[in-house]
């Protein structure tokens, strides 16, 4: 057969055969009775999966199942302690967001992950607060002691803010914590609070001999905007602001405390995280930082409402679980 035909008539097959199931409704009925029983496992790669997600616009009615993976820092016997840095999310997720959360921890052994332990966060066990360097860590000039302070237009206004500083040394430690202020910092106009002139820093954990900054306070300029001023340290090449959300007194580092006690956790634990949400809110969930910042709700957000549970401006809502025994109909 000449090949230009026969691509003809495949094609012609093709178009006949769309045309003819163009237009059908798919149908399908669940049963009571088994047709099949002892299925062997299978995997499948999908981009979304759930009840509905393929059958409405934007997904299915499902809680939010909320996961992530973090290393364990510290030895333990019912407490995962997490770094700073991935607990928070770089201050994004609130204290609190994860109580009641589903936590399983892996251990290599022998050359494999294996499935140390099972268990659940303990309610208040979700403890995120601290001290956050600004600026990504950048240092405030030795020759300077004062900086602009404001907020992003995503951060949450009208909100007393809690600040420190410290010192950093010649060999790149940092000194004691200042004494820290409280102010409700003034939202940022364009180019405002930018790290130029801000200085990079290889930081030490080692604490430094040297004096912490002493007399933090609020400056105001003429422009009305807001800056803090220190007085300067002696020996300092430089200093970091710090931020807070929570005073200084209610500070509880940076961890998971489980509610059952199972096998001891080590230095090196793969921590894997499930949390299912049924109302998400803003408040319970995200920092200050990010208050209006889409990209980090959204994580918490459901798609066919396109908001938390609770924002202004929005309808209310809540996901409620069906009764037990519910039978599912077509």
């Amino acid at each position: 057969m000449n090949y230009s035909i026969f691509i003809v008539i495949v094609i012609f097959i093709v178009i006949v055969t769309s045309s003819a199931t163009k237009g059908a409704q798919p149908s399908f009925s669940i049963l009571d009775d088994i047709k099949q029983s002892n299925v062997e496992s299978f995997t499948t790669t999908l981009p979304a999966f759930g009840n509905g997600v393929k059958l409405s616009e934007g997904g299915g009615f499902e809680p939010i199942i909320f996961r992530s993976m973090f290393t364990a820092t510290n030895d333990s016997p019912n407490t995962v302690y997490i770094h700073r840095k991935a607990l928070s999310h770089y201050d994004s997720w609130n204290e609190g967001a994860f109580n009641g959360a589903s936590v399983e921890v892996l251990r290599i052994e022998n050359g494999e992950f294996k499935s140390i332990r099972n268990s659940k966060v303990a309610i208040d066990g979700h403890r995120a607060s601290g001290w956050q360097p600004q600026f990504s860590g950048l240092a405030v000039p030795a020759n300077k002691n004062t900086f602009n302070i404001s907020i992003p237009g995503w951060s949450k206004p009208q909100t007393e803010y809690y600040y420190a500083v410290r010192a950093v040394d010649k060999n790149y430690q940092l000194s004691k914590f200042s004494n820290f202020i409280a102010l409700v910092p003034p939202i940022a106009s364009q180019n405002q609070n930018s790290k130029t002139g801000l200085t990079k820093v290889n930081l030490h954990e080692k604490l430094s001999p040297i004096h912490a900054p002493t007399n933090l306070h609020i400056a105001k300029n003429i422009d009305n905007s807001l800056a803090i001023s220190w007085n300067s340290v002696k020996d300092a090449i430089g200093y970091i602001i710090y931020r807070s959300d929570k005073h200084p007194e209610h500070h509880r580092g940076y961890s998971l405390k489980l509610n059952e006690t199972g096998p001891p956790i080590k230095e090196g634990d793969l921590i894997i995280l499930r949390h299912k949400l049924y109302s998400p809110k803003r408040e319970y969930l995200l920092t200050n930082r990010v208050w209006k910042a889409k990209g980090v709700a959204g994580k918490f957000s459901q798609p066919m409402l396109g908001s938390l549970s609770n924002d202004e401006n929005s309808a209310q809502w809540e996901l409620v679980k069906h009764p037990p025994n519910t039978r599912a109909t077509a």
